[in-house]
């Protein structure tokens, strides 16, 4: 009888013990590990000196870590400064083709015949001195022709993404130049086809060269004065070969854009693509303002190295002005021959300026 309860009772326990294991929560199945997020690296090339002095690799930095930021790293760059894969020259061609896959310094002052839309801001003298009215007038035109823009982007086969803005240009020279007179003569590195073209008028002449090259021109003599922003002239250590310098006022310019390679920007998703294209339009923006603030740093620099400043006249300069041919109907002839609308670019370019409160020293264009 003992042995029977004994039994029964074991029996009990065994049930409930069944029950208790088969009302208790399961495991949860183990979960699959996250999908791991796809990242991108864009080789890139500068031809201008690593970011420690140079405004436009300064800018070009900035925009890149910005990118990284607003990605949260899915997009880095790798980064060649100081024309170690290209010069500014070649920087067309070796993203075009490919070399890198985003060219930092691509000129389009460079490449007249591959842009031509953008040439005209050299065919017209003595234009805003405040880089954010020339780059806002540039975004202006880029958008309302933006379809004649990418023909030409896509013939190169890139895609456009920053336009970089350049401080209003001044003269940097190894003898003084006070007056029109003291031009005449002289042969002064510029850019572009157009800008060489503004000295003969005065008696001068004009030769594109490229700014990194303008050291050894000056110190060897086969150039009197460059004609650069102030801070260009402090990050080449101009001052080492010129002492005097003469504000000029010719007006800021913004035609060196950041292209990318159209096939990697492809290769891009959606969301990278759009942060790459918004944030450039944000650093640009932010680039010429900052080119503005430190304009005084720069000519405190130059004062520091014991450049002498001088200043042409109103007078001169308005002179000056209306003894050059109007660069800007050749500009118009030669785009419209291309069935391009020369006048309403130029036209909208110049209302533009107007608007952010330049005042022309003539009338430019039809």
């Amino acid at each position: 009888m003992k042995n029977k309860v004994v039994m029964s009772v074991l029996a009990v326990v065994l049930i409930v013990s069944l029950a208790i294991v088969g009302c208790a929560p399961k495991a949860a199945p183990a979960e699959e590990p996250p999908a791991a997020v796809e990242k991108y690296t864009l080789t890139a090339s500068s031809g201008y000196p690593a970011p420690t002095s140079n405004p436009d690799s300064l800018a070009e930095q900035r925009w890149m870590d910005l990118v990284t930021e607003r990605t949260n790293g899915r997009l880095t760059f790798d980064v060649s400064w100081g024309g170690a894969l290209g010069d500014v020259m070649e920087s067309l061609e070796i993203t075009r083709s490919r070399v890198v896959d985003l060219g930092l310094s691509v000129q389009e002052g460079a490449h007249p015949a591959e842009f031509p839309l953008c040439s005209f801001l050299y065919a017209l003298p003595f234009g805003p001195d405040d880089p954010e009215v020339v780059l806002n007038a540039m975004w202006r035109v880029y958008d309302e022709y933006y379809d004649v823009h990418r023909k030409f982007e896509e013939a190169q086969n890139i895609k456009f993404l920053y336009y970089a803005p350049w401080d209003n240009y001044n003269i940097m020279s190894r003898d003084p130049i006070k007056t029109l007179k003291d031009l005449e003569g002289k042969v002064f590195g510029s850019w572009g086809i157009y800008f060489p073209r503004w000295f003969e008028s005065v008696g001068g002449a004009g030769d594109a060269k490229p700014a990194p090259d303008r050291y050894m021109l000056l110190k060897t003599g086969v150039l009197d004065a460059s004609v650069c922003p102030p801070q260009v002239d402090v990050t080449y250590k101009l001052y080492e070969v010129c002492d005097c310098y003469t504000i000029a006022n010719f007006g800021a310019i913004a035609d060196e854009l950041a292209a990318i390679n159209l096939d990697a920007f492809n290769e891009l998703p959606p969301d990278i693509q759009k942060i790459l294209v918004d944030t450039a339009r944000e650093v640009s923006l932010w680039h010429a303002g900052w080119l503005k603030e430190t304009r005084q740093e720069a000519f405190d620099k130059l004062k520091a190295e014991g450049v002498e400043f001088y200043e042409l006249s109103e007078e001169d300069r308005t002179i000056w002005a209306n003894q050059m041919s109007d660069l800007s109907l050749e500009w118009i002839k030669k785009v419209e021959a291309m069935g391009l609308p020369g006048r309403e670019i130029l036209k909208t370019y110049v209302d533009a300026c107007e608007e952010g409160g330049h005042i022309w020293l003539r009338e430019w264009g039809p």
